[in-house]
This record gives C-alpha cells, structure tokens and sequence, in this order.
C-alpha cells in the first residue's frame, strides 16, 4: 500500500504539471493555448491584432466612443489620424485642425476626415481650444469679412486710372442764376451717355461735359455763391432703388483754388415720396464731418446723418407743394479724390437705420460749394446700374 501509494501521487503530479504548461498564467499574463505569437500579446483580438481593451474603444468599431461629436456612423479613421494606433484620439481631431476659415466636409476639411460631425466641428470652431473666444479672437472672422470687402474695394477701384489724363476740347456752358436752364439736360445723355448739369444762386460758374467722354470740369468766381455742377443719371423718380440694381459711380478728380464756407465732392441727388435731398461726400476743400452713426461701404467708414430742411429747393425738386424735406448724408471718414462709390449700398444703409429712402430721381457726380473762387476736374466721371 506504501509503495502504491507513492506510484500515484507521482502520477498525480505529473498530471498536473502537464496540465499548468498548458493553461496556466505567468507573471507576464501568458498567452492562450494554440494562439499565434502575435495574436497572444496581452489583451489582443487575435483576428485583428488591435487592442480592445485600451480605455474608451468601441469593440465593434475600434473608434473612441467618448470623443464629442464623433459619428458612429463614420468608417473607423486610419492610422494617420490616430497615432496611437488606439482609434481617434481626440487631440488628433482638436484645435489644430478645427480651423476657424470655415472648412467643411465638401472641402475636404481635416474635420470630415477626422469623422467629425458639423455640430462638433463647429463647436470646436468656437470654444478656447479652437482659438476663438469671447476675447479679441472672436472677432477673427468679422476681420476676415472686413480685409475681404477691403480686397474686394481695391480690386474695384483699380479700374478706375486715378492717374487719367483730362481730355481736351470739350463745350462749355455759363448761366447766371434764375437762367440755368440752358447748362442742363435731364434726357438724352448728351455726355457721352450721361446728363449734365449747374445751379447757382449767383453769376459767373461753368461747366465743361464733353460728348464722349466720362469726363468733366467746373469752375465758379467770387459772385457764383451757392454753385453746384455734375454729370450722372436721371430718372422719373417713380422706382425704388431696388429696381436699378447695383448703383456704382467711379471718378477721380483734382481740386484747386477754394469754395468759401462749405464744400462737397462725391454724389449728390433727389428721390420722391418722400423727398429727400442726400450726399454722399468723398472729398471737400474744408474737413469732413463726423457722426455717431456709421457703415462700412467701398472699404471705407462713413459717417450716416438725417436732418429736416427748409427752403425753396424742395419745391423745384420734388412733385407737389414742400417746402421742408429731408437731407441724408454719408460722409467718408478719410477724403479721397478717386475711387468707386456703391450708391446702391449707401441707399441701403440709410434703409437699414429706418430713414425712408424714396424713389430715384437722380444720382450725380458733383460738386458743391459755398463761395470763392477755384475750379476742379473730373478726367474719370461715370455712374452706371445693373438694371
């Protein structure tokens, strides 16, 4: 019995050491019987190779299911966008590559490749990681729109040659007040396609227009007083702005001698019901005017004003008995002497404060002035619409 005894525990151990090669763990977590050596590296799907049990891995998908914003819907991203080889890491998805120019999937943005839905993707965009917050780099993109209108002006007013020669010859006209009515025309766009124009409360101003040529000059002497010359369009003062489209007026200009009290050069003209008188002022022999209310127009900053006014001017201007109207005005900032003007956005912008802006009866290249004796020229003076 002894010496079976003995037989069957060495049996026994036997047995179980045989068992324990097979199945049992070592301090490294062992590997599993009759896997490869590659598929029995610890925690690894032997038909993948991947490491599902890496923290926040989709078993199904090999995605990180706790990034915000990503789709599961999305196919797995591949290894360039998880260098970790452990799914999307979401600083491969994060600020850097959430850029705030407003890429998006169409484009082939690093958020579409990243499997990032818009509302992630934007989000991103806006909070302190992507670089936006409520601080100066909110901003970033109103800076962006601005250099773009900024771009967008300067490539418009490269085609107006501010370094045009004036033409020669030209016809001339003078009147005194009360008998303008032979330096004007309201029809038939005598210069080269435009109307031409003077007024004066005194004696001795002129203008020369030219019959093919966007081009004019003016000139007025000590008794001229109120003086007032253009080239530009006119029209029934039956349609809103709106119809015309586009309104733009380019004109480059140089000034001499003075223009007593008050001056003003850029656009000027009339619209009905109601009648408004306005300005758009680019240039002057005084400085410009100032405001509270301003806008943003051809890359410059204008100073927006309304006023009611009185006189006699509304009565020949405008259809029925007025004798009081209102004036608006856009004043640049900055005095230039060429460059485009967007009538049609200064309309838009006297709307967007809720002046009533009526319908057009004129848009002129003009100047104005209040006295003196000087004279300008405008070898550039075209006003055109879409419509």
């Amino acid at each position: 019995m002894r010496v079976w005894s003995s037989l069957a525990l060495t049996a026994l151990a036997t047995a179980v050491a045989a068992c324990g090669s097979g199945s049992a763990s070592d301090d490294e977590g062992g590997t599993e019987s009759g896997s490869s050596a590659e598929s029995s590296a610890p925690g690894l799907d032997a038909t993948t190779g991947l490491d599902a049990s890496s923290s926040g891995l989709d078993g199904a998908l090999g995605t990180d299911s706790f990034i915000p914003g990503l789709d599961s819907s999305f196919p797995e991203p591949d290894a360039t966008t998880a260098p970790d080889g452990g799914g999307a890491d979401v600083s491969a998805t994060d600020a850097p590559e959430a850029d705030a120019s407003g890429t998006d999937a169409t484009s082939g943005s690093p958020e579409a490749a990243a499997g990032l839905d818009a509302t992630a993707a934007d989000a991103m965009a806006h909070d302190s990681g992507g670089g936006m917050d409520s601080g100066p780099e909110a901003s970033a993109p109103d800076a962006a729109a601005k250099d773009a209108a900024a771009k967008d002006a300067a490539t418009e007013a490269s085609t107006v040659n501010c370094s045009a020669t004036f033409p020669s010859g030209g016809t001339t006209c003078t009147c005194t007040a009360g008998s303008c009515t032979n330096c004007n025309t309201y029809n038939g766009g005598a210069a080269d396609g435009l109307n031409y124009g003077i007024w004066e409360s005194g004696s001795g101003g002129s203008i020369t227009y030219f019959t093919g040529e966007h081009a004019f000059s003016a000139s007025w002497g000590p008794s001229s007083a109120d003086f007032l010359a253009h080239v530009g369009l006119d029209y029934g003062g039956t349609s809103s702005y709106t119809t015309y489209g586009k309104i733009v007026a380019q004109f480059a200009e140089s000034k001499s001698g003075s223009a007593g009290g008050y001056s003003t050069i850029g656009i000027y003209g009339w619209l009905q019901n109601p009648c408004v008188e306005y300005y758009i002022t680019d240039d002057s022999y005084q400085g410009l005017t100032t405001g509270s209310v301003t806008a943003t127009i051809d890359g410059g900053t204008y100073y927006l004003t309304k006023q009611t006014t009185t006189g006699t001017a509304g009565a020949n201007a405008c259809s029925g008995s007025v004798s009081s109207w209102t004036q608006l005005r856009s004043t640049r900032s900055a005095a230039r002497q060429c460059g485009t003007i967007t009538v049609s956005d200064h309309f838009a912008a006297w709307a967007n404060q809720g002046w009533s802006v009526g319908d057009v009866s004129s848009i002129h290249i003009n100047v104005e002035v209040g006295g003196g004796t000087g004279s300008i020229q405008f070898p550039t003076a075209s006003v055109s619409t879409n419509n």
